[in-house]
């Protein structure tokens, strides 16, 4: 098995390079039919809790995709136009040799400028957002009535009034975002005798030439979605038994397991809802509770990976 680390000198910035156990921690279950117990279970014990979007649903994300390419596929010149070098929360943004992405605000038009290609991008945009932040709604406000009921036994109701949750509402709403980015193959290895591989591995033979293209990290609003892509990559920190799992690659599995994956154009996504910052201060929930989940993307020098996220959060 070569050299290995001992379980002492384990941290995140020094772990074996991914778990053998599976990150798929029971069922994945339809956002429709969510059991909340079993949600904040797997928030509490593991850091995230995954979901499954319906085929219409899919469609929505699918179109927000096809956008994406078709956006990333402009001349440099041409995606910095929408760069804002006042604001690098918005608009377009290129990491040399890493990745490049694009975020945007269903409510940002006095500060950002939307893409003029693909034509259609704005109308494919704001379905997406708008799915994906009712979602993270729904989930928000069962984790923070989740949180009453564990700390109060005879509370049952999220611990703020209409009031403040209807102002929490309004302000996500304004602030939440969704986020494209395309983790490119660096130039050396575009102009290297050796192709690039048309399909993604799904082996862990990949293990041996991947690079960690986002470092460890955990996001600094409330909730992250991140769609689970068909290139594995997206790695939760495990701090119980100081591991990265490798949730992709396990997603994948579960997927051709259960029949999610109908052809390569069809398929249902599944959403890793993972926790930010702020998720103590908006859920009333205590930092043994529920905790920022840290996360990082590791992937295969030699192929492209696109990610799709959407960031509930507030302002600063």
């Amino acid at each position: 098995m070569g050299n290995s680390v001992s379980s002492a000198a384990i941290t995140e910035n020094n772990p074996p390079a991914s778990s053998s156990s599976t990150a798929i921690k029971g069922p994945i279950e339809n956002i429709d039919d969510v059991d909340s117990s079993h949600m904040w279970k797997s928030f509490n014990q593991h850091g995230y809790f995954l979901f499954s979007l319906d085929q219409a649903q899919s469609t929505i994300l699918d179109d927000m995709y096809t956008a994406g390419a078709s956006f990333f596929q402009q001349s440099e010149e041409k995606k910095s136009e929408l760069c804002d070098p006042k604001n690098e929360n918005l608009g377009y943004l290129d990491i040399k040799d890493t990745r490049e992405y694009i975020k945007l605000r269903l409510s940002g038009d006095r500060e950002q400028r939307w893409p003029s290609h693909p034509s259609d991008f704005r109308s494919r945009f704001v379905p997406a957002c708008t799915l994906l932040q009712d979602h993270a709604w729904s989930i928000y406000t069962k984790l923070s009535t989740e949180a009453s009921k564990h700390n109060n036994a005879n509370d049952t109701n999220s611990p703020f009034d209409a009031d403040v949750m209807e102002s929490i509402k309004s302000c996500t709403s304004e602030m939440s975002s969704l986020s494209l980015i395309h983790y490119y193959v660096p130039t050396s290895m575009t102009t290297s005798s050796s192709p690039a591989p048309s399909s993604p591995p799904h082996t862990d033979t990949c293990i041996q030439r991947a690079r960690e293209v986002c470092d460890s990290h955990t996001d600094t609003g409330i909730l992250t979605f991140i769609v689970c892509s068909r290139v594995p990559g997206l790695e939760i920190w495990d701090s119980h038994h100081n591991v990265w799992l490798n949730v992709e690659r396990d997603i994948i599995k579960y997927k051709e397991e259960n029949d999610l994956a109908l052809d390569h154009h069809h398929h249902r996504h599944i959403i890793m809802c993972i926790m930010g910052e702020k998720i103590g201060m908006f859920t009333g929930a205590s930092a043994d509770q529920l905790r920022p989940t840290r996360h990082r993307v590791v992937v295969d020098h030699s192929i492209s990976r696109t990610s799709l996220l959407y960031f509930m959060d507030t302002a600063k």
